[in-house]
């Protein structure tokens, strides 16, 4: 007696095309999306800009004078406890900026102290009047060396960049790029080196690719600051350049609060030298 195999039902096979077509829409709709095209380039792109626009814009700011009043104080909840607070009056001196102190604590200094200050100022002018200005400069320049610098025109070979969106602050169109290190931030040689193991958010102007302003925070711990340190810059524009109005450096406290420097610089005018014209009769 012949027994009868059952057939089994096997799917219907759909045509290759059909199948080609399904699996696309699979990887359009159903795949997590591509990071936006262009977003690592476009951030290439402006710090490139950026470079350039700090470089054009030391020449232009820096004939100024100004003012500067320095704070530094430590704030422990709603309590704060000031350190000192000094007020400078910067102007040039024999072609270099020169820092006046004119007052502490927001009072005028006293007699004896402006007579310090003023016993300062002649030694800095004889000493600038004898010595020829290309032994200041390289005397400047290891200065330098040894002064925590927020270098903008290193940011386009030491960082990468990715545009973050758009913006308005202060009336000026920016755009918001969040940077960080190309590379494994190692401890700077130098303090003038400080920018490379910054990361942070900077708002540059549309415009002229300065920003307008940048927030950095430290990322490892550097020169007796800690991990997480931040730093604040903001700048005005004013008679064609870009001109810094304010640093705030907060550093975190073991136990909390912080220890606060605020450098606000305000009353910019154009630096204008005393010229004495004497006029003769032609003989």
């Amino acid at each position: 007696m012949r027994t009868r195999r059952k057939k089994t039902l096997r799917p219907a096979r759909l045509p290759l095309q059909l199948t080609r077509v399904l699996c696309l829409f699979l990887a359009l709709f159903l795949l997590p999306p591509p990071p936006a095209a262009g977003v690592q380039a476009d951030g290439a792109q402006w710090l490139k800009r950026l470079a350039e626009a700090a470089r054009r814009n030391r020449g232009q700011s820096e004939k100024f004078i100004f003012q500067e009043d320095t704070v530094r104080y430590r704030e422990v909840r709603s309590t704060r406890q000031t350190f000192y607070n000094r007020t400078y009056e910067v102007t040039f001196l024999e072609g270099e900026n020169y820092y006046k102190l004119v007052a502490e604590n927001g009072e005028p200094l006293s007699i004896d102290d402006a007579m310090q200050e003023q016993d300062r100022f002649l030694r800095a002018e004889q000493y600038r009047k004898r010595t020829p200005l290309e032994v200041r400069r390289r005397e400047a320049a290891k200065e330098e060396r040894n002064r925590l610098r927020f270098d903008l025109e290193s940011l386009a070979l030491t960082h990468t960049a990715k545009v973050a969106g758009r913006d308005v602050i202060g009336g000026h169109e920016v755009v918001v790029l969040d940077v960080a290190p190309a590379g494994k931030p190692r401890k700077p040689r130098n303090r003038n080196l400080w920018t490379r193991i910054l990361a942070g958010r900077l708002w540059l102007d549309t415009s002229t690719g300065h920003p307008v302003k940048a927030e950095m925070r430290q990322l490892i711990d550097w020169d007796m600051q800690p991990k997480g340190n931040l730093t604040s810059f903001n700048w005005l524009w004013m008679e064609g350049a870009w001109l810094i109005s304010l640093i705030r450096n907060v550093e975190p406290l073991d136990g909390g609060g912080a220890m606060v420097i605020e450098q606000r610089y305000s009353s910019y005018s154009r630096f204008q030298a005393d010229i004495k014209l004497t006029y003769q009769d032609i003989p």
